[in-house]
């Protein structure tokens, strides 16, 4: 029962975003590679837009860590969008400093195509495997809470 009412609890806030088509979305990555959403086909993705001087986004960082070192060889990879003007290098000295392992690329406080426009960060998007926007939520993420709204998304989710 507590299980459920916090299941519904978390999907009343996450938004519900119905975009039909995948979405594709190439930002320069962090390491300087170009990185491109496309290439994650086949894997749920955890999008997270953040900023280095967010004190909320700063915060849930291990949370995403643990998410993405649970997920990365199997189903789910978390992406941080870093949205800031922010040098390529003060950058990299923060996620080396932050124990950052996953993906981040840079979107330098402009909109990103591809994406509904932004109200805050952090700003977490979940994509599907099949590349469709599926939610959005505004504000810190928790490992349980994303893990529980794939599971909904999957329609795997565990009553208890």
């Amino acid at each position: 029962m507590l299980h459920r009412l916090g299941l519904t609890l978390l999907l009343a806030v996450w938004g519900q975003i119905a975009i039909a088509e995948p979405i594709d979305i190439k930002l320069p990555g962090v390491d300087g590679s170009e990185f491109s959403l496309a290439s994650q086909r086949g894997k749920w993705v955890v999008l997270n837009v953040w900023a280095t001087w967010c004190g909320p986004c700063v915060e849930e960082l291990p949370e995403l860590e643990a998410f993405n070192e649970l997920h990365k060889d199997r189903d789910a990879v978390v992406i941080g969008v870093n949205y800031e003007s922010i040098s390529r290098t003060d950058l990299q000295q923060f996620v080396s400093r932050a124990g950052i392992s996953y993906t981040v690329v840079m979107a330098d406080a402009k909109p990103i195509p591809g994406l509904p426009r932004l109200k805050g960060v952090p700003t977490t998007f979940i994509v599907t495997p099949d590349g469709e926007l599926a939610r959005t939520y505004i504000g810190p993420v928790t490992a349980a809470g994303i893990e529980l709204l794939i599971n909904d998304l999957r329609g795997t989710s565990t009553g208890g």
